[in-house]
């Protein structure tokens, strides 16, 4: 798990997964857990009395004025409401037991952690979504009770999974909290913004119909080879996993882009926010509550963020991807190389990184490197190539021409911020050597163990972004959480976050 790749010794909001023997435990009573099953008993209820509040429309009603839907999300909340009823009834001694193996179980705590996080998220996300104040209702008014239901959770289960911890006290709550304001301050201001409607002319509709022609049958690779590889026509670019959860999607019954849309855009806010959540993350554990209070903000509002949020771009899903990989790359390696594996296969913007993971493990001072190296370049590999398998055997020339197509393509920027080789008239393969020289000398510090993770990948991407002859602004966005984080790496003063692997 993330957090607990961490040192125990460094400061941490979340305590549940720093646990210390030594650490007085007077706040890890049974009355906390007896406490939050109690506050979860009352949301169940109260969620039950606000969903059978008002009937189901005549049209859809099955039994004394409710619908299916409804009576099935009223009986799983009415369980809830027992269930949570009967633990909080459990005897001192039985819930002294489970406070115990809280205290214990540090990586399974961690990861509770993090679940409940994500279930916040995506409650808050859908609550204020349903919420016709906030510039909706986006979606039916009949969710608000379940996603008022799943916020509640959520947060009391963050909230109770920090005073669980040994030595915890409330002030502890305070670094949560200020996460939890700017986490929904976020939402907020990202929900407001779907009110802009994309146009055929953009990414997220080209995404759609690659879906589109995977559902009836067509190889989306094979377009290209009716163009000249460097007129852009909206060719299929990207490694095929996108492709396939818009196909999947479609056939699930979102079959018209704006009820496909109504469920991805909730997904690409989620990832935003997960962004957002792991920035302030990763400086919060050191003490460093400004700092990460800063480095959400940074991420959250800056304007190349809310850009991409605003055109609903794929680019949060597989930029939060690449960041876990480079936050887990020195203690969980291999977990660490397949989630950079997925990043390129859902679109493969970090693709000048793969040098880097294969020197960093190159230059460790271990026996055995040469082995981990190829290890590590398999795993970076499986994704991207398993996935691609169908469209190779069926295709191999369509496919190889489609993901190579951003090498050759004609130059096109925004602002008309021409690249070195596009002003000097040098295109395809041979403008691309200036953006290459620049790499190498990069790579060569890294060899050299000059820099450290996040520093060198923040220059990877400032290289691709400012020497590609293509430049969009999405490209931009995946240089913003890169920032604090190597500002932050270059500021630690003892090698547990300044890695020079």
């Amino acid at each position: 798990m993330l957090l607990a790749s961490f040192d125990r010794r460094q400061h941490c909001f979340y305590n549940t997964i720093c646990h210390n023997p030594q650490m007085n435990s007077q706040s890890n009573t049974p009355a906390t857990l007896r406490s939050y099953f109690i506050l979860c008993t009352a949301a169940s209820l109260a969620a039950l009395v606000w969903l059978l509040w008002t009937p189901s429309t005549a049209s859809n009603n099955l039994l004394v004025g409710y619908s299916v839907s409804r009576l099935l999300a009223a009986g799983f909340l009415a369980l809830a409401s027992v269930l949570f009823a009967l633990l909080a009834l459990s005897g001192k001694v039985r819930l002294q037991a489970w406070v115990d193996q809280i205290s214990t179980r540090q990586a399974e705590i961690t990861g509770a952690f993090f679940v409940a996080l994500l279930v916040t998220i995506l409650a808050a996300v859908l609550f204020v979504a349903v919420l016709p104040v906030f510039g909706g209702p986006f979606y039916p008014f009949r969710l608000l009770p379940l996603a008022a239901w799943a916020l509640a959770l959520g947060v009391l289960t963050l909230i109770s999974l920090v005073l669980l911890a040994p030595g915890a006290t409330p002030v502890k709550m305070f670094p949560l909290l200020v996460l939890l304001v700017i986490l929904l301050s976020a939402v907020l201001v990202n929900i407001h913004l779907w009110d802009f409607a994309p146009t055929a002319e953009q990414d997220i509709y080209a995404t759609y119909l690659e879906g589109d022609r995977l559902l009836r049958g067509v190889n989306p690779y094979t377009r290209v080879l009716d163009g000249d590889m460097r007129v852009n026509r909206k060719y299929a670019t990207y490694f095929p996993i996108f492709y396939y959860l818009s196909w999947w999607t479609q056939k699930a019954g979102l079959r018209t882009f704006f009820d496909w849309l109504s469920l991805w855009r909730v997904v690409f806010l989620v990832f935003n926010i997960l962004i957002a959540a792991l920035v302030f993350i990763l400086p919060a554990r050191r003490g460093l509550l400004i700092y990460a209070v800063f480095a959400a903000l940074f991420w959250c509002f800056n304007r190349w963020t809310l850009h991409v949020s605003r055109t609903f771009d794929i680019d949060f899903i597989p930029l939060f991807f690449l960041m876990l990989s480079l936050a887990l790359f020195r203690r969980h390696r291999l977990a660490a190389c397949l989630l950079f594996g997925l990043s390129l296969g859902i679109k493969q913007m970090g693709i000048f990184l793969a040098p880097l993971y294969l020197i960093w493990t190159w230059r460790e001072a271990r026996p055995g490197s040469g082995r981990r190296t190829v290890i590590v370049g398999l795993a970076i590999a499986a994704i991207p190539l398993l996935s691609s398998l169908p469209f190779l055997i069926q295709n191999a020339e369509g496919f190889i021409k489609s993901i190579t197509f951003s090498a050759t393509r004609d130059p096109a920027a925004m602002f008309e911020a021409y690249s070195l080789d596009t002003l000097l008239g040098v295109n395809g393969i041979a403008g691309k050597i200036p953006l290459l020289l620049v790499l190498l000398l990069l790579y060569w510090q890294a060899w050299k163990r000059k820099i450290p993770v996040f520093p060198a990948a923040l220059l990877t991407m400032a290289v691709f972004a400012f020497f590609n002859s293509v430049l969009f602004t999405s490209y931009l966005v995946w240089l913003a959480p890169l920032i604090p984080l190597a500002a932050l790496e270059l500021m630690a003063t003892d090698n547990d976050f300044t890695s020079y692997p």
